[in-house]
């Protein structure tokens, strides 16, 4: 069901008897409040190249709507870059190969490790 996630939707909306209903929000293409037995939580559902990519973004007793929100627009953003890793291992190898004057051949391993660890620490901004 579509409607527009608000903190008064949060809080009204029932509990449901059997499994889970989802809330899609009309406004944040993805956001969903996932409502169950006992619990109400905030989830980010993407598509990318096909595949269904789903987050748990928190517990609504714990966060507001508003947080949840503007941590589900942030991890939909990272998403859209399924190809950070290959891409930053590509510029830090052409990098080395400028700096260090060497032919271009294959992406090294250097390069891979180091794109990996800037995957991490992007990563861990969300």
């Amino acid at each position: 069901m579509k409607v527009k996630l608000t903190k008064k939707f949060v809080d009204t909306v029932a509990y449901e008897n059997k499994g889970h209903k989802d809330y899609l929000d009309t406004e944040l293409t993805g956001f969903i409040l996932r409502v169950g037995k006992t619990t109400k939580k905030y989830r980010l559902y993407k598509r990318i190249n096909g595949k269904l990519y789903k987050d748990l973004v928190d517990d609504a007793s714990i966060i507001t709507v508003g947080d949840a929100s503007e941590h589900t627009i942030i991890a939909e953003h990272l998403m859209k870059y399924t190809k950070t890793v290959p891409s930053l291992a590509l510029i830090f190898h052409l990098i080395d190969c400028i700096e260090f004057d060497d032919d271009l051949g294959w992406v090294t391993l250097t390069a891979l490790k180091t794109a990996i660890k800037w995957q991490e620490m992007l990563d861990s901004y969300v």
